[in-house]
């Protein structure tokens, strides 16, 4: 399929449900975009096509990947809840360019509360 291998939005779309379904499922899937694309266009002869770039399907903000990445992780492990903790002892001093020395971590760790 030619779609693949393009940077469109129909190749990144390929590309996406290839990795996470098969080869066979995104063939057909971005078939059917196709074919819905071309059905609007012939029926509305002042409709334009307009490609959206093969960003359309990343997601939008680092806070959006964070959300997901956390649902996954709580969806594979049922019964838990994934907490995020903004600790100056963790990810250092604003501004400082890492995080904290190793030192300070079993203190942190040690003030967290354990939840099985």
């Amino acid at each position: 399929m030619s779609a693949a291998k393009t940077g469109t939005r129909l190749g990144a779309m390929y590309r996406r449900i290839a990795r996470k379904r098969g080869k066979q499922k995104a063939i057909v899937a971005v078939a059917r975009v196709i074919c819905e694309i071309a059905w609007r266009l012939i029926c509305d002869p002042g409709a334009r096509y307009i490609e959206l770039g093969p960003d359309y399907y990343q997601p939008r903000s680092a806070r959006q990947r964070t959300r997901s990445s956390i649902r996954q992780i709580e969806k594979d492990n049922p019964g838990k809840k994934v907490v995020l903790i903004d600790d100056p002892a963790i990810a250092g001093t604003p501004g400082s360019a890492g995080p904290a020395e190793p030192a300070a971590l079993p203190a942190v760790l040690s003030r967290l509360p354990v939840t099985y």
